[in-house]
């Protein structure tokens, strides 16, 4: 015996239901997660790239401390994968590109002006979208700090990196 409370669904609204929990749950199962009634990608926007951990460690420490996630790369190879990756794969139809690139200048295989290179070559032929990228250093010469500006960083931060430092670049920045 059905109980009366079940009653007979037309079969396309019983797809279209089944269609709409399917797709919440591959969703939320994801990086995206609704706020406020609008989709919101949760991805990372920032990439950090350095091949010292303890260097990522204090980036992520800080990033964390003002609200805002990101991704590491342990190399130039790697940073760039991750770039395109993020939009050959991403979670969803709402999932956006990294903004901002924190790019140690020295490391091993492909230095981070290198590494730049490759990224603004990739924009050039309109494979990735515009991406800020922030030379951070320990080198102190005026000299070297040139030779990475000419690679095409926005700017660049010397070690050890500050608060203050991150704020003040990530300031224009209004939803990381």
């Amino acid at each position: 015996m059905v109980p009366d409370e079940v009653h007979i669904v037309k079969d396309s609204d019983l797809i279209t239901r089944l269609q709409n929990c399917f797709m919440t749950k591959c969703i939320s199962s994801l990086n995206c997660k609704r706020q406020n009634s609008f989709i919101r990608c949760a991805c990372p926007r920032v990439l950090v790239v350095d091949d010292n951990p303890f260097n990522i460690m204090a980036f992520e420490t800080i990033l964390e401390s003002l609200d805002v996630k990101c991704e590491y790369a342990y190399n130039g190879k790697s940073a760039v994968e991750k770039i395109v990756n993020r939009l050959r794969y991403s979670c969803c139809e709402y999932c956006k590109p990294f903004v901002v690139v924190f790019m140690d200048q020295e490391m091993p295989g492909m230095s981070g002006s290198d590494t730049v290179k490759e990224i603004r070559e990739l924009q050039a032929q309109n494979l990735v979208p515009s991406i800020d990228i922030i030379g951070s250093t320990a080198h102190g010469s005026k000299e070297e700090i040139e030779k990475f500006m000419k690679s095409g960083i926005n700017c660049c931060i010397q070690k050890p990196i500050s608060v203050a430092q991150i704020q003040h670049i990530l300031h224009p920045y209004e939803e990381l």
